[in-house]
């Protein structure tokens, strides 16, 4: 049962902060004239507060999608149309979606000092790991190589994952919190009637 409530307020979380992403962006007219001005760069595909998300770390992303897409359900599904749409203009649309999901959880969990632990080593020693399954299957090993998914682009994916690890589990405690509160009351609730 608690696993239902906190998957629940998870999934809440998430689509608070994803329609906090649809709101339209400023343009550049709009930003003219106010004392803070951000000159946004030529390859960024989105931009998240004072972040920015560049198309090459995209590709990458739509790119590793692609990926486990033909794998799951053949090579012609990114050409194939869902209501109407091509799935590869859902895929892609939904790894913006994620990314930008991503950064404004670092934003939250950054502006909220919630501790975060990166241990390099450990990072180190899941990418070795990764590498040598990769090692593997040959298939994917070329397909990352003809990518440019490199242990730079493995490691920053890792990393994120610590991040969301800890705002899942900042979002446990909330709701433990709560929890215990409710239950607190309900021991002590002294029903009337009249």
């Amino acid at each position: 049962m608690k696993f239902k409530k906190i998957s629940i307020l998870f999934v809440i979380a998430i689509a608070i902060f994803a329609v906090g992403c649809s709101q339209p962006a400023e343009t550049d007219t709009e930003t003219e004239g106010t004392e803070e001005s951000i000159e946004v760069p030529e390859d960024a595909v989105a931009r998240v507060d004072d972040s920015f998300i560049y198309e090459e770390q995209f590709n990458k992303n739509v790119a590793n999608v692609k990926y486990l897409y033909e794998n799951q359900y053949g090579e012609d599904i990114w050409d194939q149309e869902v209501q109407g749409m091509k799935v590869s203009s859902i895929a892609k649309e939904q790894t913006l979606d994620r990314l930008i999901q991503v950064q404004l959880i670092k934003d939250y969990i950054s502006e909220n000092n919630i501790e975060v632990t990166i241990d390099e080593n450990e990072i180190n020693k899941t990418l070795e790991e990764f590498k040598t399954e990769l090692a593997k299957d040959k298939e994917r090993e070329k397909f990352f190589e003809e990518n440019n998914i490199n242990d730079e682009f493995i490691k920053q994916q890792l990393i994120n994952d610590k991040y969301m690890r800890a705002f899942y589990d900042e979002i446990k405690k909330s709701i433990e919190a709560d929890d215990a509160l409710l239950q607190e009351k309900y021991k002590t609730y002294i029903a009337k009637v009249d």
